[in-house]
């Protein structure tokens, strides 16, 4: 949702707007993502110790894999840039905030396509 409809329509508002949005979406989600991107973790390692018969082990080791992939993303990349977007003012942004901006919307995509991916190979997984 984020890659194909908030981050295009964020970058049609005006820079001051724009940074509201994103400082309001960062104290609403700041509570709820962590558990969401935390639930595959522990699904993945349950399934692989408590149902080994269920599952194909190599498919739901990838998948647990990029779900930690994901979360470092986010640890690495976004939760920083979150950090430092909940500090500006949105009347005097730095001259450089599209760059960061960029960045973060570039790592977000990656977190989301590489979340699909763990989450297609928990599906597959499931024999």
């Amino acid at each position: 949702m984020g890659s194909f409809a908030i981050h295009p329509a964020a970058a049609r508002l005006g820079a001051s707007a724009q940074v509201l949005l994103r400082q309001e979406l960062i104290c609403r989600l700041s509570r709820w993502m962590p558990p969401f991107m935390l639930l595959p973790v522990f699904a993945s390692i349950g399934a692989l110790t408590l149902c080994r018969e269920s599952v194909l082990f190599t498919l739901d080791a990838v998948g647990l894999a990029l779900s930690l992939a994901a979360l470092g993303i986010t640890a690495g990349v976004n939760g920083p840039l979150n950090r430092l977007f909940a500090g500006w003012s949105p009347d005097k942004l730095p001259q450089d905030w599209q760059s960061h901006v960029e960045r973060w919307n570039v790592a977000h995509s990656a977190r989301t396509v590489t979340a699909v991916a763990a989450f297609v190979c928990a599906i597959l997984a499931r024999s």
